[in-house]
């Protein structure tokens, strides 16, 4: 029988292989790439966290680069440490759009149609960056909507939205489900080793996560529509479940992780969760807990979203240069 401490030692190690079954899709182009940075000019505009560690992994690999909007931050330590290859601008400049690789936000416009700019108080909006972009550059960010679209379609642009590119979002799947097991940790007075774990949906985040919680020790169920899906769960030692049925099954859940972006935990659905219950919408919008209504009846509800960024920004930052250098060498030899 195992220990809890085995277990946990088997997540790990899970953790660990997936991670590294992962990181070797990476071509040795792509490595070439990487330690040969100083042969490409890229530009990052706005971000979060995510950006200022690609600006300050780009900047070790000695690349030269361009950055507007870290006004707040210590980029002016690595400024004043690399003056020969980062070029810090305050406003915007023609120089910026000079540049191989251009590195827009994910998301790349807020509600307002701004670029997100966490560290500046400058504003500019999102079409108008990418009406200054040519085509020479390969510009990578997140969420393209109808709009930029349209933009890139007229001007005959190269974009690459990462949010739609299946390496870039399987390995993205990792550091998410590993925000959401710590969060969950945080935020309950039980383990989750023994529990019982409730996924909403079976794809990228709820395959990686189901192996990590099943590691830890807990009782995992997953729900999907898909027949197919559930007999891969059930393959996979997981108490699959038709999504239709959920309301069977969800009064003892102690955790429920939702993953898909369309309502699931409805009104229906939320008289059948107890109090004790931590539910967790990791879905992107309009995700698939109805927040308002499981508040308002005093349930325990988050929403966690861009757990990447949050939780491990630099392993984040290093997955979307990873994906760029791979893409633009790819279309570089094309």
């Amino acid at each position: 029988m195992k220990t809890p401490h085995t277990l946990i030692m088997v997540f790990y190690v899970q953790t660990l292989v997936c991670y590294l079954n992962i990181k070797y899709i990476i071509s040795k182009e792509v490595i070439k790439l990487m330690n040969d940075c100083k042969s490409l000019s890229f530009t990052v505009i706005g971000g979060d966290q995510r950006q200022l560690e690609l600006i300050k992994i780009i900047v070790d690999k000695k690349g030269m680069i361009r950055s507007l909007g870290f006004t707040n931050t210590d980029i002016d330590k690595v400024w004043l440490q690399s003056t020969d290859i980062l070029h810090h601008y305050d406003t915007l400049n023609p120089d910026l759009f000079l540049s191989d690789i251009i590195f827009l936000p994910i998301p790349c416009k807020d509600k307002n149609g701004l670029i997100p700019m966490k560290y500046s108080t400058s504003s500019y909006e999102t079409e108008k960056i990418i009406n200054n972009i040519k085509k020479e550059s390969m510009v990578f960010l997140g969420k393209c909507d109808n709009e930029v679209k349209k933009i890139v379609f007229y001007k005959g642009l190269n974009i690459i939205d990462l949010l739609k590119n299946e390496e870039f979002s399987i390995m993205n799947a990792i550091p998410t489900a590993e925000g959401a097991i710590q969060i969950a940790m945080e935020n309950s007075y039980i383990t989750l080793h023994g529990s019982n774990c409730l996924i909403l949906g079976y794809g990228r985040i709820g395959k990686v996560l189901s192996k990590m919680l099943k590691g830890i020790g807990a009782n995992v169920f997953v729900a999907t529509r898909k027949l197919s899906d559930q007999i891969w769960i059930r393959e996979n030692g997981y108490q699959a479940v038709d999504i239709t049925n959920i309301k069977d099954i969800i009064p003892i859940q102690n955790f429920v992780f939702n993953t898909i972006p369309f309502l699931i935990i409805n009104s229906t659905i939320i008289p059948f969760i107890t109090k004790s219950t931590l539910l967790m919408d990791l879905a992107s919008s309009p995700g698939g807990i109805d927040l308002d209504s499981a508040r308002g009846v005093g349930l325990h509800v988050r929403l966690d979203l861009g757990l990447p960024g949050i939780v491990a920004p630099k392993t984040t930052a290093m997955n979307i240069l990873d994906t760029a250098l791979r893409l633009y060498n790819n279309n570089r030899n094309s």
